[in-house]
């Protein structure tokens, strides 16, 4: 057998009264209660009875004991029923109180984005030291608004370092840094640098691509300096005679030949006109 408790009470009054074999209009006779009324009990339509819980209480008790029920039961029944209905309608209540209506959803939305860009907007000011304009709502769209990205933070430091470029000493009228030499369209490169030391007597020719340099008896305490880009030297008696290349010591025995006649093209390179001292 089920539990009383787990049978409401709407079908425990349906169930007693068809047992009963009792019609509603007898019934409404006999407990002076409109037949809409009991048939409310029935279906727990509580909120069509007029007159609130007293009511209600007072129709339960009086059918359920025509019914021969429990009323006391019936009642405890309803009360706790009625107790956690209204609970939960106050939660329902509270939450829908919290709502916030539709037509202050954009309002609050705009209200909010303000705090949140007055608040990133003294977040840069104490992180650059740098004094930030008053932003007024005036000057703010009214429609889709942009928050504060970390672009302002660049904009920030990139001002920053325009004025301590602009305060540098080193710019003049003309847009020039003094101090930066600049670079000359055509550089000019050291070309390759030939020196001449005579001890004692010797034949000298030098030689560039382009024409004779030398030509000459050489005696002892001469001294010759050429630059080229390529130099041809022929020196005969070439012991007695000292030569450097780019502070580079030549070795003119290597380029000698029988006759004691070196000839060398510089950068180093033998005469192809000449016979080593080894041939």
């Amino acid at each position: 057998m089920a539990d009383s408790n787990e049978i409401s009470i709407g079908e425990r009054l349906t169930s007693a009264r068809k047992k009963k074999r009792l019609r509603y209009k007898k019934l409404s006779s006999e407990l002076n209660i409109e037949e809409s009324y009991l048939i409310a009990l029935e279906e727990e339509n509580y909120n069509l009875i007029p007159g609130g819980e007293a009511y209600v209480k007072g129709f339960l008790r009086s059918y359920s004991k025509k019914l021969d029920l429990d009323p006391d039961e019936i009642i405890a029944r309803y009360t706790e029923l009625n107790c956690n209905s209204r609970k939960e309608r106050e939660k329902i209540s509270s939450i829908e109180s919290f709502k916030v209506p539709s037509k202050h959803i954009k309002t609050l939305s705009i209200v909010l984005f303000l705090v949140v860009l007055t608040s990133s907007a003294y977040f840069f000011q104490t992180k650059s030291g740098q004094p930030i304009e008053n932003i007024s709502s005036d000057e703010t769209p009214t429609g889709n608004k942009q928050l504060v990205t970390e672009e302002t933070k660049d904009i920030s430091i990139d001002q920053a370092k325009v004025k301590q470029f602009s305060e540098s000493p080193n710019i003049n009228s003309d847009n020039k840094i003094s101090g930066i030499m600049e670079v000359e369209s055509s550089v000019t490169v050291n070309k390759p640098t030939l020196n001449i030391e005579v001890y004692d007597d010797c034949w000298l020719e030098v030689f560039s691509k382009k024409e004779r340099l030398l030509y000459k008896l050489a005696k002892s305490g001469d001294k010759f300096n050429f630059s080229a880009d390529q130099i041809k030297l022929i020196a005969g008696n070439y012991k007695n005679v000292r030569v450097s290349f780019n502070d580079k010591i030549v070795e003119l025995e290597m380029y000698a030949n029988v006759n004691q006649v070196s000839c060398v093209v510089l950068p180093l390179g033998e005469c192809s006109e000449f016979r080593t001292k080894n041939n």
